[in-house]
């Protein structure tokens, strides 16, 4: 049995919403460490990583509340915004 005597992450112990998340971007963030403590949700990797690597048709959608009949929409939002701020905000490199 799980911590808690949970199965999932069916609840909001620290132990199952704390989850880190390291990002590493090619000719952005080298020799820089940053931390945030932003929230954020797992449902906003997928938008990032798509906006990121500059797929074609670009970040999806948001999801409408009856997404049955949508190809392609995403819960989560893009975190490139959120990154640039932080690198812009980056005067030295770590060392």
């Amino acid at each position: 049995m799980a911590e808690h005597g949970e199965w999932s992450k069916f609840s909001n112990f620290d132990v199952a919403v704390n989850v880190p998340f390291l990002l590493s971007i090619p000719g952005q963030t080298e020799g820089y460490s940053r931390s945030n403590h932003a929230l954020v949700e797992l449902v906003d990797i997928f938008p990032t990583l798509v906006e990121l690597a500059e797929l074609p048709g670009g970040v999806p959608p948001l999801c409408p509340d009856d997404s049955s009949s949508v190809s392609l929409c995403s819960e989560g939002i893009s975190l490139v915004s959120l990154i640039q701020q932080e690198i812009a905000s980056m005067v030295k490199p770590y060392l």
